[in-house]
């Protein structure tokens, strides 16, 4: 839900409707007449995030804090376009300064702004996350970002952390779980890995790469059938991740089914012309269609 309002069971959707449209129309007026991130703290303060809302509990409460702070991140993207303008950026962060300055959203803004330079600025960003979960102790958003920071810089035990209180104070977050998925299985914990993925396609059926890593973990700890049907599924809700159809060759062919092995080789070869193992793919080709095992 993108605004919150407790609605009267009276109320018919025509009504409904009606009323929401005034609000967005208020919220964008009021956004965009600043010309800056102001007008989205002007609205925040004049209608507290989640004061009205209903109870679902965190998960509803995240989800309205996110949309709402992620429209006021993509507002900043287009005010500072040109990341070379550094007085457009001192400008933004002045604003949040003077507008929010202990607010959880302006330190997680202020956060994304760090990122947004070139080059990005790391140790400010976490910074800025960390406070931001410290000023609001329930938003699960800052400790996910922190993690993906973590994540990004190799650092996984402390993206493991990060994830994992995210989770505690979400646990229906399908991406926190997949990204705490990754850490483990970047770290080669495959059973680990294999349960948060699980739970991410629980949550979250529909997201292809969810199912591709989930398939990688099937091909390295031998279950093969798992294998091809994550990928499988990869490839049927994403068939330009043309990695899949490269692991789903190999998987095939280890089950000796060198026709279908060849025709995932082949399509991965006509997505992706110019890679490097291109060469290798067509030796393995070359060699299935005359019968001859190759080792994987």
């Amino acid at each position: 839900m993108f605004f919150g309002f407790n609605r009267n069971p009276s109320m018919s959707p025509k009504v409904v409707r009606r009323y929401m449209r005034m609000r967005l129309f208020l919220w964008v007026a009021i956004l965009f007449s600043s010309g800056s991130v102001l007008g989205f703290f002007v609205f925040r303060r004049w209608e507290d995030l989640g004061h009205d809302m209903s109870h679902e509990g965190i998960m509803e409460s995240d989800q309205m804090w996110a949309n709402r702070t992620d429209f006021a991140i993509r507002n900043i993207r287009r005010y500072i376009l040109d990341l070379d303008e550094e007085q457009k950026r001192r400008h933004m962060e002045a604003e949040l300064e003077v507008t929010a300055p202990d607010s959880a959203e302006a330190y997680y803004l202020r956060g994304w702004l760090a990122l947004l330079q070139q080059p990005r600025q790391w140790e400010e960003a976490i910074t800025f996350f960390r406070n931001a979960s410290v000023a609001d102790p329930k938003a699960m958003f800052p400790h996910y970002h922190l993690g993906l920071l973590y994540q990004e810089r190799k650092s996984l035990e402390m993206a493991i952390v990060a994830f994992e209180t995210a989770l505690r104070l979400n646990a229906g977050f399908a991406e926190a779980h997949f990204a705490l998925g990754s850490c483990f299985h970047e770290q080669g914990r495959l059973d680990e890995a294999m349960t948060y993925y699980g739970l991410a396609i629980r949550i979250d059926p529909m997201q292809a790469r969810y199912h591709y890593n989930m398939g990688l973990v099937g091909k390295q700890q031998g279950r093969f059938m798992n294998a091809m049907a994550s990928f499988t599924r990869c490839i049927q809700l994403d068939p330009s991740l043309t990695e899949a159809y490269l692991n789903l060759g190999e998987v095939q062919e280890m089950q000796g089914n060198e026709e279908e092995a060849i025709r995932m080789y082949r399509i991965f070869l006509e997505r992706q012309p110019a890679t490097d193992e291109r060469e290798y793919i067509e030796e393995k080709i070359a060699r299935l269609r005359f019968g001859r095992t190759v080792s994987p």
